[in-house]
């Protein structure tokens, strides 16, 4: 008996995205389904970075000493100079107040 060979699919049908379009509207469609994609993964991060900001603020205040967080607060973000020494905190409510976060 001899084994038979498996049934090829064309590539349209493994994987959408590598077919050829020669149709206008299917190279439409791509174009529209890839902005999609890319709008998704988009807001997926940025969603990320806001949830993963707070973690942030903790692991960097984990480098810090005692003296330093009763100073400077606990929502301080340490700002250094080129040696790597601190020299001073920049507070959130400061960053909300200028607009930049």
């Amino acid at each position: 008996m001899v084994p038979r060979q498996p049934e090829t699919l064309p590539i349209a049908h493994l994987a959408p995205s590598l077919a050829p379009h020669d149709d206008p509207e299917a190279a439409r469609a791509h174009r529209r389904w890839l902005a999609g994609r890319v709008l998704v993964y988009g807001l997926l991060a940025l969603f990320g970075l806001v949830y993963a900001f707070p973690a942030l603020i903790v692991l960097s205040n984990s480098f810090r000493s005692y003296p330093e967080v009763v100073r400077h607060g606990i929502i301080a973000l340490p700002v250094v100079d080129g040696g790597g020494a601190v020299v001073g905190a920049v507070h959130l409510h400061d960053l909300m107040r200028a607009g930049a976060v």
